[in-house]
Parts: C-alpha cells; sequence; structure tokens
C-alpha cells in the first residue's frame, strides 16, 4: 500500500507566490519590461496560433521562468544561470549576472520541494446486482393501468 502512495506522489519545486511580480518587476528593472510588452501585443494581434506560440516562447518574461524551472528542476545549475540568460535573452553578461543575482536573492533561494499529488482517474465502481436475473423472461404481466382489449 505505501508503494502505490509513493507513486502518487512526486516531488515538485514549490515556487514562492510573488514570482511572477518579482521576474515582472526584473524586467523593468533590467530594460526588458518594453520588450515583453511588445511582445504581448504582437500575440494579442496574431491569429495564427503557431506564430502565437512561437511570440509566446520568446517573451523576455517567459524565457526567465523558464531558467527559473530549469534551475528548480536541477537542469541548470546556479553558476551557469548567468550565461543561460545571457544567450536566451540577448544580454550583456554583466547585466546577465545581475539579473540572475537578483534571482537568487528573490526566487531561487526559497523554492521548495514538496509532494505533489497527482490525480488518479479512477473508475467508478459498478454494483453487481444481487440477485441473478431469470434467463427467459416469464409471460408478461398484466397492465393494471389498461383495460383488457378484447
Amino acid at each position: 500500500m505505501e508503494q502505490e502512495n509513493s507513486q502518487d506522489k512526486t516531488m515538485e519545486p514549490i515556487f514562492p507566490e510573488e514570482t511572477g511580480l518579482i521576474i515582472r518587476k526584473i524586467l523593468e528593472k533590467y530594460g526588458l519590461a518594453e520588450s515583453q510588452k511588445e511582445g504581448i501585443e504582437k500575440f494579442i494581434a496574431s491569429e495564427n496560433p503557431r506564430e502565437k506560440r512561437e511570440i509566446f516562447e520568446n517573451l523576455p518574461g517567459k524565457k526567465i521562468a523558464k531558467a527559473v524551472r530549469d534551475f528548480a528542476e536541477g537542469k541548470v545549475a546556479l553558476e551557469s544561470l548567468p550565461a543561460l540568460l545571457e544567450k536566451n535573452l540577448n544580454i550583456s553578461e554583466k547585466v546577465a549576472n545581475q539579473i540572475a543575482k537578483d534571482l537568487e536573492k528573490t526566487i531561487l533561494l526559497f523554492i521548495k520541494r514538496g509532494p505533489i499529488e497527482k490525480e488518479k482517474k479512477e473508475r467508478p465502481e459498478i454494483p453487481q446486482p444481487e440477485e441473478k436475473l431469470p434467463e427467459k423472461p416469464g409471460p408478461p404481466k398484466r397492465d393494471v393501468y389498461r383495460e383488457d382489449v378484447e
């Protein structure tokens, strides 16, 4: 039974509630907010789903959030975070280092790991009939609400 419970729960990163707001402030602090705003306007104006996805994936805020998530999942080390930000955001090494330090102080140190239950899709149990039904139905019973036809 315990094995079943351990399979239902996995350790997932739990981010501070203010993560989105912090990323937004970092965008403003380092002059990336305008690029974010322009991207969002393009996203809203676009009607092509593929184009919308491409625009969304290239938003500076999305790229920072992905870097934070990659760090939390252990895909990126703290030491390589500035280089990743520099490459993805097309910014200078100095600015990338500053953003990485800000992220470390405000988000990365506060990420926790906790169990997240996976939703089980269980089928509802169908009750079994208590009595077996006769294999062959008997003669029809008289309907008390209708008069006999003769």
